[in-house]
C-alpha cells in the first residue's frame, strides 16, 4: 500500500495546473499520510514559445507562504513537507565545467545548509554516465551525498537530445553510452551504496522520443524498470547493502 508521495507538482510549476490545496485533498482521498511538494523553479530554462518566457519561474515568497499555511492547516490529517530540488549533477569540477553547471561545490553546500535550517527537504538531481566520468567518479558523487543532510535523490541517465551542443559533439566525436544491461548493473551498484534513508525519486528517464538520439533503449521505460527489478532480485541487492558511514 502506498502511503506517501514524495514528489508532487502544483500550479506553481509550469508543468501542472492543479492548485496546491487540490493536490492535498487528492492525497487525502487516496489515503496518503504524507506528501512532499517539489515544484520546479528553473532560472535558465530554455526559451520556449509554447509555454512562454516565464516558464518555471514563480514568486518564491508566495510559494513558501502558501505551503507553510497549508502545512499548518492539514496538520494531524496529512504530513505536508516542502521540498526543493537542487541540480548538482556531479561533484567533479572538470565535468561540472563541461556541462556548464554555473556554480562551485561550496554554493551547493551552502544552499543545502540554508534550506535544512528552514525545515525544507532537499532533493538532489545527479546525472550518471556524463562524458569522461568513470564508474568510480560516479560513486564518489554518491558517497559525498551520503554524508550530506539530504532527503532525496534522482539518478538520471544522460540523454543526448537533438538541437543541443551535446548532440553536435556526439555526432563529431562519439563518446560511449551504456547499454541497458550496463546501466542496470551501474544502478544496482549505486542503490547498494546509497544511504538507506534517502528517498530515490528517479532511477532512469525517458527523453522526448522525437528528440532522443541516444540511448534509444530508454524509450522503453517499462521494459527497463522490469529488467531492473529482476536484476535487483537475482543479485540480492537492496538500498544501503554496501553503505558505510
Amino acid at each position: 500500500m502506498i502511503t506517501s508521495d514524495c514528489h508532487m507538482h502544483t500550479s506553481f510549476s509550469t508543468d501542472s495546473s492543479a492548485p496546491p490545496e487540490t493536490m492535498l485533498e487528492g492525497a487525502l482521498e487516496r489515503g496518503l499520510r504524507s506528501v512532499c511538494i517539489t515544484d520546479h523553479m528553473d532560472m535558465d530554462y530554455p526559451l520556449n514559445e509554447d509555454i512562454g518566457k516565464d516558464a518555471f519561474l514563480f514568486d518564491a515568497d508566495a510559494y513558501f507562504q502558501t505551503l507553510t499555511e497549508l502545512r499548518e492547516r492539514y496538520a494531524g490529517r496529512l504530513d505536508v513537507r516542502i521540498g526543493i530540488e537542487l541540480g548538482l549533477q556531479t561533484i567533479h569540477p572538470h565535468t561540472a565545467a563541461y556541462i556548464r553547471r554555473g556554480y562551485e561545490l561550496p554554493v551547493f553546500e551552502e544552499a543545502v545548509q540554508n534550506l535544512r535550517s528552514r525545515g525544507i527537504d532537499v532533493l538532489v538531481h545527479t546525472i550518471l554516465c556524463l562524458p569522461g566520468e568513470t564508474r568510480q567518479q560516479m560513486f564518489e558523487t554518491l558517497d559525498y551525498l551520503n554524508h550530506m543532510d539530504i532527503q532525496g535523490i534522482k539518478l538520471q541517465l544522460l540523454h543526448i537530445l537533438k538541437g543541443t551542443d551535446l548532440a553536435l559533439q556526439y555526432a563529431e566525436h562519439p563518446f560511449p553510452v551504456p547499454s541497458m544491461d550496463e546501466y542496470i548493473g551501474l544502478l544496482g551498484a549505486c542503490i547498494s551504496r546509497l544511504r538507506p534513508d534517502i528517498t530515490i525519486h528517479r532511477l532512469t528517464g525517458d527523453g522526448p522520443k522525437e528528440l532522443l538520439i541516444a540511448p534509444l533503449w530508454t524509450g522503453q521505460k517499462r521494459t527497463v524498470l522490469n529488467a531492473l527489478h529482476q536484476y535487483l532480485k537475482e543479485q540480492d541487492i537492496w538500498q544501503g547493502k554496501d553503505y558505510h558511514e
